[in-house]
Formats: structure tokens, sequence, C-alpha cells
């Protein structure tokens, strides 16, 4: 058994993929899954800004390209920042209390 797979930086027809991985021990006619380049087609993206993810996600995958969710780092730093300022509060308190 084979699927193809789009938008891969392999070659058209390239087995890029095995399911059970390589030096596995499979019984005799056991079902194997290569999975074969369909080569570097390309497609034009439209501009997502704005939208949710899950409106962009559908668009994309229409088009045959793979989405995936990632925090954004400022999204992450922000967290951080907010989660040192809250944290210095309580040791203030902390601090008030004891005397």
């Amino acid at each position: 058994m084979f699927k193809k797979l789009n938008q891969t930086p392999w070659k058209k027809e390239k087995v890029v993929e095995t399911n059970p991985k390589a030096g596995s021990k499979v019984r005799e006619k056991s079902k194997v899954v290569l999975k074969v380049s369909a080569g570097k087609d390309t497609v034009t993206i439209g501009n997502y800004v704005g939208n949710t993810f899950d409106k962009a996600k559908d668009e994309l995958q229409k088009l045959g390209i793979s989405v995936e969710r990632k925090k954004s780092i400022l999204i992450q730093l922000k967290l951080v920042k907010l989660q040192n300022k809250v944290s210095q509060r309580i040791k203030r308190l902390l601090r008030r209390k004891q005397r």
C-alpha cells in the first residue's frame, strides 16, 4: 500500500517514509505502508492575516498544505513578563505580611 505526499522536498515517486519504520520486524504478508513523494508541486497562498486559525487552516488544507498551530514567541514573551510581574507582587505581599 502507498500514499502520495504533496509538498515534499523529495523528487517525485521517491519513498520518503515507511510504516512500520526501518529495522522493524514484521510477519510475512504483513501490510507495509510506503509514503511516496508527489514531487515539488507549488501553489499560491492567499493573505490569511485577520482570519481565525480554523478558517486559514481549512483554506490551506484545501490547497494540500499541512498546517500546525504553534504559539507565537511574542505571546510567550508576554506571558513570561506577566508571570514575573505576578511573582514579584506576591513576594512583596508576603514580605509585608511577615512584618
